[in-house]
C-alpha cells in the first residue's frame, strides 16, 4: 500500500497542488463500482439553469485542454424531479444523439449571459428553431428509446453516487470532488484522485 501510495503521489504536479486533498473535506468516498471501462472516467452532474454549472464551465473546459490521454470526460445532466430539470436533461440527450453538442453552450450563454427563460418545451422549441434545429427530429429523439434508457441511467447514477446539487464531479465511481476554494482547484482534486485510481491499476496488473 506505502508503494502505491508513493507512486500517485509522484505523479501530482506539486506547483498544481500545494495541499494534499483531505478525505471527507475535499473528498468523499462512495465507493460505487467502477464503470469497469479501460480510461478513468471522470463524471460531471450539471442543469442549463444553474448559475453555478455556469460559472463552472470555464473550467472544465481549461482542464480539458490538458486532460490526460487515459481519462475520459463525461456529462450527465441533472434528473431532478422537476418538469423544466427533466425537460433540460432530455433536451442534453436529444441534442447528443442529434450530434449537436454546440448547443450545450449556446443553450447555457442565453440562459446566464442574454437571461433568456428557456424554462418550458415551448421556450425551448423557439430557441433551438432558432438555431436551426429540425424540431420534428428533436422531439421524435426526445421520446426515442436511447434518450429513455440515458434518463433512466442518469436518475440511476445520480442515486448511487448521492448527487443532491450540482455542479458535480464524480471520479471512476469511486469519490465525489467536495470542498474547494475555486473551481479550478475541483479538478485539482479530481485529479489527485485520477493518480491515485491510475496508481492502484498499474499495481493491480504486475
Amino acid at each position: 500500500m506505502k508503494k502505491i501510495l508513493i507512486a500517485f503521489l509522484l505523479l501530482i504536479s506539486p506547483v498544481a497542488m500545494a495541499v494534499q486533498p483531505v478525505e471527507g473535506i475535499n473528498y468523499s468516498v462512495i465507493g460505487v463500482d467502477s464503470p469497469g471501462k479501460e480510461k478513468i472516467q471522470v463524471v460531471e452532474f450539471f442543469w442549463y439553469a444553474c448559475p453555478h454549472c455556469y460559472a463552472f464551465e470555464p473550467a472544465v473546459k481549461e482542464w480539458l485542454k490538458t486532460k490526460a490521454d487515459d481519462v475520459e470526460f463525461v456529462r450527465y445532466p441533472a434528473t431532478f424531479n422537476r418538469p423544466n430539470v427533466q425537460m433540460h436533461a432530455k433536451t442534453f440527450f436529444a441534442l447528443e444523439q442529434m450530434g449537436k453538442p454546440e448547443l450545450h453552450d449556446a443553450i447555457m450563454s442565453a440562459m446566464h449571459d442574454r437571461k433568456q427563460r428557456i424554462n418550458t418545451q415551448d421556450a425551448m422549441d423557439q430557441f433551438l428553431a432558432s438555431h436551426g434545429v429540425d424540431l420534428t427530429a428533436y422531439h421524435d429523439m426526445m421520446d426515442s428509446f436511447v434518450v429513455n434508457l440515458k434518463m433512466q441511467e442518469a436518475v440511476k447514477l445520480a442515486k448511487e453516487y448521492q448527487i443532491i446539487g450540482v455542479p458535480a464531479l464524480i471520479v471512476d465511481g469511486q469519490y465525489k470532488v467536495e470542498k474547494a476554494y475555486s473551481w479550478a482547484e475541483k479538478f485539482q482534486i479530481a485529479d489527485y484522485l485520477v493518480a491515485r485510481l491510475r496508481a492502484e491499476r498499474a499495481s493491480a496488473a504486475k
